[in-house]
């Protein structure tokens, strides 16, 4: 059976049920409210996640400049994500957790932000435009060649029913033009919830031998969004699993208990 790793959930709709602070990148609570962002990772460890994502996504120097923040605040923006989930890490004691570096429409501040502090993996996730896709790429494998070290990259598209990114382009299509030895997995997260993707996910194993993961965002409670997953865990395909937004350490935890009992 397949060893499945489970994920942690939503990061940024966490952060604004804890806050009322509007109009602004969550990820500058890397440096005005460190302890907060702590928590969370901490609260999806003890749910049963081993795999935590950064609080990272959103702030490239145009994302954080289009919330009036300083957009020089990037790199270390960035770079602060990691520290942040391994001290989450370290202080739950548990230490076969691991740290997915998460990376959206991003620049080479953010990027080399994230891959200067070594997290396990880079997760660009959330996918919806091809020409994003490419310029993370390029500037991955940039960073990579200079700095002579390789991260393993995870690729998550965000699609609609035709299995499109929201460029356009199908996901078999972009999965022939981007692989490469660097990536060893390819999911879908986001898009219009986990009763849909759980019926497109297993496309995926006819165009790529490689790791499938799922990170759905829902709006259902915890109990109604695993009656979608334990048909996928019987399958025995999936690699990764976890939420994206609307998911609360409670579904994480569901998801914990599902995979022991299917293990």
């Amino acid at each position: 059976m397949t060893k499945i790793i489970l994920m942690d959930g939503a990061m940024g709709t966490t952060i604004s049920s804890l806050t009322t602070l509007e109009n602004s990148s969550r990820e500058i609570f890397n440096l005005i409210n460190p302890e907060m962002i702590i928590n969370i990772h901490k609260k999806y460890i003890e749910a049963g996640a081993t795999l935590v994502k950064t609080n990272s996504f959103n702030c490239s120097r145009s994302a954080l400049e289009k919330n009036n923040i300083d957009p020089n605040l990037s790199y270390k923006l960035a770079f602060l994500s990691i520290d942040l989930a391994r001290k989450a890490i370290f202080l739950t004691k548990k230490n076969n957790v691991k740290i997915a570096g998460s990376i959206g429409p991003g620049d080479f501040s953010q990027i080399s932000g994230i891959i200067d502090n070594n997290p396990d993996y880079l997760l660009l996730e959330t996918i919806y435009d091809k020409n994003i896709l490419l310029n993370n790429l390029s500037i991955i494998k940039k960073i990579f060649k200079k700095n002579k070290k390789y991260i393993p990259i995870m690729i998550s598209f965000s699609i609609n029913k035709d299995l499109k990114i929201y460029s356009g382009e199908h996901i078999k299509d972009l999965i022939n033009l981007i692989d490469c030895p660097e990536i060893i997995s390819y999911g879908l997260n986001c898009s219009f919830g986990i009763e849909m993707l759980s019926s497109l996910i297993e496309t995926l194993t006819f165009y790529t031998n490689k790791k499938i993961s799922l990170h759905s965002n829902t709006d259902l409670l915890p109990d109604e969004f695993i009656k979608y997953i334990h048909p996928l865990l019987k399958k025995n395909f999936l690699s990764f699993i976890g939420g994206c937004c609307g998911t609360t350490y409670k579904h994480i935890l569901k998801l914990h208990e599902l995979i022991l009992i299917n293990s």
